[in-house]
Order: C-alpha cells, then structure tokens, then sequence
C-alpha cells in the first residue's frame, strides 16, 4: 500500500485528476458491481437450495402417497367379500372377492395385481381386471402356491414393515403392513403383459375374533412414482430448466427411476431395465448420490461423467411421514448448470457491461479535465522550477480569476518579496565579513598576551609548589621529632613507675624477712621446750624400770629431733638476717635510681614542649605557603580559562566569517533583475575578508590589571574586547529592525 502511494504522489497532476476521476466514478459502479456479483452469488446458492427443496417436495409427496398404500392393503382385507369362505379358491368371475378386488384396482389405478391367499399359501382369490377394466390373464394364479414368496414368509413370522435406516423421528409407529422395493414381478408381468415393475404392500387378513385366516398382497406399479416425478419435472420446465433430470436411488445407490427427457426426447418416464436396479450412481462416484445414499439433504455443483457438462445437483433421502417409516430412498435432481445459473450470469454479465461502458465515458473526461486543470498549475511549477535552480527574474502569467489565478498571483508577490530579501541578506552578509574578520585579528592579539600571562604564572606556581614542599618536609621532621621526644618521656615516666614500685617491693621484702625471723624465734622456743619435755620423759621412764624401756626410746628421739629443730632454726635466722640486710641496700639503691629518672623525665618534658612549638610553627608556616600556592593556582587557572573564552571566541570569530562568506556564495546563486548585467561583489568581498584576516592590524591596548575569576565559575569571568567594529549600515537599530520586521509580516501573511 505504501508503495502505491508512493508512485500515485511521483505521478503529474494531470494523471492524478484522471485517476481520480476514475476512481470516483468506477467505485459507485464498482459498488453496484460488488452488490450484483454477490446477488447472483446468492442467486447461484439459492438455485441450488431451490433444486434441494424441489427432491424434498417430491420426497414428501412420495412418502404421503405410499403412505396410503401401507394402509389400503389393511382395508382391504376388512372387505365382508372377505368372510364368505364359500366362495374362496374360487377362479371364475363369480368369485366375489375377486370382483371386489377389480373395483379396488379401477378405483385406485396403480394396483396391477391383487392375490388373497390362505395361510397354506394356496391362491383365494386375484383380480382379473386391470385398472383400465380389461381382463388380465390372472387364472395362472390359483394353481399356484406363494408359500416360499418372501412377503408370505414375513406375514407367517408377524415381520412387518416399521422403520427404515433414516426414518424421522415419529415415523415409525406404523406396523401391519410387509412392504417390497420396487422390482419386477414375473406373475404380474404374465397377467397384464406388461414389464411387472412393481412394489409390494402386503398384510395379514383377520376374522371377526382377530385370528389371521388369510394373507392379501397389492402389486402396486412403480406408475404411480413415475407420474409425480412427470409432475416434478413439468414444474421445474416451467420455471426455465428443461435440461433437469430426476433420479431415484434405492439403498445402495442403485437407479430405481431414471427420468431424463432432454436424453429420451419425451416428458414421459421411459424405463431401460438395462440400468434399473443395474447402475449403482454411488459406486461411480456421483457425490450427490452417495450423499443421498448416506441419509443427508443439500445441493451441489458437479461434472455429469456421462454427459460431460457441469451440473447442479440438489439431493434428498427419504425420512417419511405421519408415522408411516417411508422408503429408503434417494432422490437427485439435477440441471445443467448453464440453465440453473443463467439468471444470475446474466444480472453479472450486464452490471459488466454497464461498467465498461461508463469507465469507456469517465476516462476520457477525466483526462480531458485532468489536462485542462493543470496547465496553470504547470506554468507555477515552471517558474517555481527556475526559482529553484536560481533564477528569481521569472513570473506566472496567469490571467483568470479562478483560484489558480489567485495561486499565481500569490506566487508572484512571494517571489518579488524573496528578491527583495535575498538583496538585503547580499548586503548584511558583505557587512558581517568585513566586521568579524576585524574581530577575528583583536581576538587573536588577545590570545596571545593572555598565553604569555599563564605561562608566567605557571613558572611561579611551580616554584611555590618547590617550596611548599620543602616547608612542609620541615614540619614532618619536627613532627617526627616531637613523636620521638613524647615516646621518650613516655618510656622514662614508666621507668620512674617502674622504680618506684621496686621500691615498695624491697620495703615490703624486708617486712616479710623480720616476720619470718620473728616466726623462727618461736620454733627455737618451741625446740627447747620439746627438748625439756623430752627430757622429763626419760627421767621418769628410768624411774619405771623396764616397762618404760620403749617410752625412754621415744623421749631420745623426740630429744633429738628438738635438738636438730633448733639447729635448723638457728642457720635459717642467721640467712633471713642477711637477705633482710641486703634487701634494706638494694631499697637504697632502688630509691636513688627513681631520683635520678624524675630528673631524665622533667628534662625529656621540656625537650618535648620545645620540639612541640617547633613544630606547630612550621605547620603554620606550611599552611601559609600553602594558601599563597593556592591563590597562585587560581590565578593560573583562571588564566588558563581566559586563554581558552580568547581562543573560543578567536575561533567563532573564524568560523562567523567563514559562514558570512558561504552566505554570499549561497546568496549569489539567486539571480535577480538588479543583477542583470552587473557583478553582484561577492568575490570583492570575498577578497577584502581575506586581506582583513591576513595583514595585521594595530594592536588594541589590554588593562594591566589582574584578572580575578572564582575557580568554580569560569563561565562568569570577564573577557577582554576587541575594538567594536563600525555597524553596517542598514543593520543597526533603526533601518535594519525596520525591514526585518517588513519581511516577517510578509511571510506570516504568506
């Protein structure tokens, strides 16, 4: 999509016109052509439910039709003829219910053959009239016996026919009655001389006390299907479709009825036992007949194999009715698909036509307009084309009234005004170069004094940042120092502690040693005294004789002991009064060395104080260096940023010229009428920019003042000035704002 649109935009206005009127004008029609294909679509599905509708019709009509014969054969058999058993086997015309049973075949028309027969099987009685009331040759009948025939063995079982594989829900509550498909009948093919196509209704014939006495057979003709078919056929004919052929198919597909006037050349049924109960349609793979087949309803468009044309087919089974459980039958109708959708084509093909025609009208007058409409919007485009391409001399001369002409005429102005402004912005851009070349060469004399002014200030920044550091290496070796003399005075305030408190051990030594003299004078006593018990003892057991032998012995030793007791207490008092003598020397000498450490330690405290004063001085002296570096360093810096606005502002300077100058490059592209003939004075400009930037000019004076800038605001700081360069004239506040302002109102009006 996008890239249609993109080649519809590449396109001129003549085509676009042109394609929109054909876009406008198809699209109705288009419209109206969408609505008609989709009603011959609708019509072409209709046709198809049309033909479905028509089998379910002829379906519905051949269920209630034989719906009647279930039933006639019951009544049949309630006929008083019936009971007169006097004249049962009786083969003459004489037989009364053999002359009933011509009435019955007259009356109804499709009964060939009418048999009564008992419960042996042997033949009471049988028509010998046809339909049309001429004789048949029936009288075979009564020699026969019908025993082994499949309807008497059904009614002697009590089978009869109730419900069929696709019988609709409350169809199957009929019973009574035996039915046979349709087939061909020998017996009835010999009495009427006909084929003996025919079906079988069958059932059990009762006394007055309900007892089955006898069996009655009808041998319906397969005419009377036939003729609702003609019927069928004879309406579709008359709605238009006089190719349509209409099939009846038993259970498995084969043709039970094959009804095709255009293949027979008559609207009469004609029957080819060749084919029926022979061609299984299902077998051969007709869709519509194995849908059929399969119980289902509905319609279809399918190649007819034998034919070779394309048809369209609408199929049912049958489902029966009013309880009756109908035939498993089904049936196809179907019609060339040239007949069943030749209404619809035509409503196509016409609403085709019709479009054709008014797209053959619409182009022409769309292109005609397309063309006519855009030759003035070509001579705008014209010379807007040359505009572009630099020429502003030329005009649209358009002359009508139309808003084309006012377009042009809007043109016009614009272009007369943009002539007007591409002069002025010629002579302002000729301005500009002269005076930015001037302030390119001021900024570049300024840079340079300003680069000479850092360098100088680098120089002394480093040489501070020398002495700084030496300062500050003083302050740390005082520092140092300082540590040390307080970890000295330190160590000797712990000596003297240390001292003190040796002291006080010795004095506490020499305590303990006299208490421990004191405690060997009492052992020396109590030695003695042991020594003069011990003694006593060995008095007084000399004075016992023999019985005080042993206790003499004890008294000796204890002696002893005592004696070696005070031996030992004498030698340890003798060495504790040594060791107190020594311990009273060693306090003495203990007491001197505190004395002497109290003197190291009053003097180490003032080594320490003087170091400290040492060193806060040279920490303030480093502090001080330190701000002077600092304030030298922002000045650096602040050169070192003035330097940087002067060259900033050096290479603005540059790059406003440069521009000025392309500006009258791009400027003298545009022609105007004032040029003709002239040189525009570009190139002297041009020429004079460069002088101005090649030859230096006088330099401007700088102020000797020093530069004082925040470090933490460079944008804020001043900068020096060039000499202001002379104002353009036609620039300045007066001449030059006023015709700005004219060419802004120009444009907004625009």
């Amino acid at each position: 999509m996008k890239q249609v649109m993109q080649t519809f935009l590449s396109w001129g206005i003549a085509a676009k016109l042109v394609t929109l009127f054909l876009i406008f004008g198809v699209l109705p029609m288009a419209a109206v052509g969408m609505i008609a294909y989709n009603a011959g679509e609708d019509m072409k599905t209709g046709v198809g439910m049309r033909f479905q509708t028509t089998a379910v019709e002829l379906a519905n009509k051949i269920d209630r039709n034989l719906s009647e014969r279930y039933g006639d054969v019951q009544a049949f058999g309630f006929n008083d003829a019936v009971h007169r058993i006097s004249q049962w086997y009786d083969p003459t015309p004489f037989n009364s219910i053999s002359q009933v049973m011509n009435r019955y075949s007259a009356a109804y028309g499709i009964y060939d053959l009418l048999i009564m027969v008992d419960t042996r099987g042997d033949v009471i009685a049988a028509n010998y009239k046809d339909p049309n009331g001429k004789p048949i040759n029936s009288q075979f009948v009564f020699e026969k016996n019908y025993s082994n025939t499949p309807w008497f063995k059904a009614l002697s079982n009590g089978e009869f026919t109730t419900k069929q594989p696709f019988t609709a829900p409350g169809n199957d509550t009929w019973t009574g009655t035996y039915i046979e498909d349709a087939h061909v009948d020998s017996d009835v093919a010999k009495a009427t001389g006909g084929d003996g196509y025919v079906m079988g209704f069958s059932a059990p014939v009762y006394n007055d006390v309900g007892e089955v006495v006898a069996y009655w057979t009808n041998r319906a003709s397969m005419r009377g299907v036939e003729e609702m078919f003609q019927d069928a056929y004879r309406s579709l004919k008359s709605l238009g479709f006089p190719g349509s052929e209409i099939t009846l198919l038993d259970a498995h597909g084969r043709i039970l009825v094959d009804f095709d006037p255009s293949t027979h050349s008559t609207d009469e049924v004609v029957r080819n036992f060749d084919v029926l109960m022979k061609l299984n349609l299902a077998e051969k793979g007709v869709e519509a007949a194995q849908q059929a087949v399969a119980g289902k309803s509905g319609s279809l468009t399918a190649q007819h194999m034998r034919k070779q044309i394309s048809q369209v087919s609408g199929y049912t089974h049958l489902v029966g009715a009013n309880g009756f459980p109908g035939m498993n039958w089904g049936i196809m109708v179907r019609v060339p698909e040239g007949e069943a959708l030749a209404d619809a084509n035509s409503v196509q093909n016409s609403v085709l036509q019709t479009g054709l025609i008014c797209l053959a009208i619409i182009a022409p007058i769309g292109w005609y307009v397309g063309r006519k409409g855009a030759a003035n919007l070509i001579k705008v485009s014209d010379v807007a084309q040359k505009a572009a391409n630099g020429d502003l001399t030329h005009r649209a001369e358009i002359t009508s009234k139309d808003e084309l002409g006012q377009l042009a005429g809007a043109f016009n102005a614009m272009m007369d005004n943009l002539t007007r402004v591409v002069g002025d912005v010629r002579q302002a851009a000729e301005h500009v170069s002269t005076g930015s070349a001037e302030i390119t060469q001021g900024n570049e004399d300024l840079s340079q004094r300003t680069s000479q002014q850092a360098s100088a200030l680098e120089e002394t920044s480093a040489s501070m940042e020398e002495m700084t550091s030496t300062i500050k290496q003083n302050a740390d070796n005082a520092k140092q120092a300082n540590q040390l003399a307080v970890a000295a005075r330190e160590v000797a305030e712990k000596g003297g502690a240390v001292t003190e408190n040796a002291v006080n051990a010795m004095s506490e030594i020499n305590k303990s040693s006299k208490k421990i003299a004191d405690i060997i004078n009492v052992i020396d006593e109590i030695a003695f005294q042991t020594n003069l018990l011990a003694l006593n003892a060995a008095v007084e057991a000399a004075r016992a004789g023999e019985q005080g032998r042993g206790f003499a012995v004890v008294a000796s030793e204890v002696r002893n002991l005592a004696g070696r007791s005070a031996t030992a207490a004498k030698e340890i008092k003798t060495l504790i009064n040594e060791s107190v003598q020594k311990v009273s020397d060693g306090s003495d000498l203990v007491n001197q060395s505190g004395q002497t450490l109290e003197e190291i330690v009053n003097s180490v405290k003032r080594v320490t104080d003087i170091i400290s004063e040492i060193s806060a001085a040279s920490q303030e002296q480093a502090a001080g260096i330190d701000q002077v570096n600092k304030a030298v360093i922002q000045m650096d810096q602040s050169t070192q940023q003035n330097a940087a606005l002067v060259e900033e502002t050096t290479s603005a300077s540059q790059s406003m010229r440069q521009q000025a100058s392309e500006l009258l490059r791009q400027v003298s592209f545009f022609k105007t009428d004032e040029e003709d003939g002239e040189d525009s004075g570009y190139g002297k400009v041009a020429q004079a920019g460069r002088a101005a930037h090649g030859q230096p000019k006088a330099k401007a004076p700088v102020s000797s003042a020093p530069v004082v800038k925040a470090a933490n605001k460079p944008a804020s700081a001043p900068v020096a000035k060039s000499p202001q360069a002379p104002e353009p004239a036609g620039v300045g506040a007066g001449n030059g704002h006023e015709r700005r302002k004219g060419n802004d109102d120009f444009f907004e009006e625009f």
